[in-house]
């Protein structure tokens, strides 16, 4: 058996009651759960000061995509976001990050 809890918020506690019934509907087990969900992940659009990525399709982004990633704090996100192509060289992802890629890298 398993259950599911959807669209929490971050940060933010929970207190569930969890009961074992018999098929009679008698409740056999009751034991009370509490949980605390994740803070929020810092999300770092390059497009955004201070990376100010163009995002043209023209410009080489590679600068201000790196620089994102080296500011990223641990279980942030980098955000190439959606609408936008970016031209990059190499880049040197870490540990501990997202790199999400919603618009288009070459």
């Amino acid at each position: 058996m398993g259950w599911r809890a959807k669209n929490l918020e971050p940060d933010t506690e929970y207190v569930f009651s969890v009961r074992a019934l018999d098929n009679q509907g008698a409740i056999l087990a009751n034991e009370t759960v509490r949980v605390k969900t994740k803070p929020a992940a810092t999300v770092i659009d390059v497009t955004k000061p201070p990376f100010n990525a163009l995002g043209n399709g023209r410009a080489m982004d590679t600068f201000a995509i790196q620089s994102a990633i080296n500011a990223c704090p641990k279980r942030g996100v980098v955000l190439l976001p959606k609408g936008r192509v970016f031209h990059s060289g190499a880049l040197f992802l870490k540990s501990n990050m997202t790199f999400k890629v919603d618009g288009i890298l070459i």
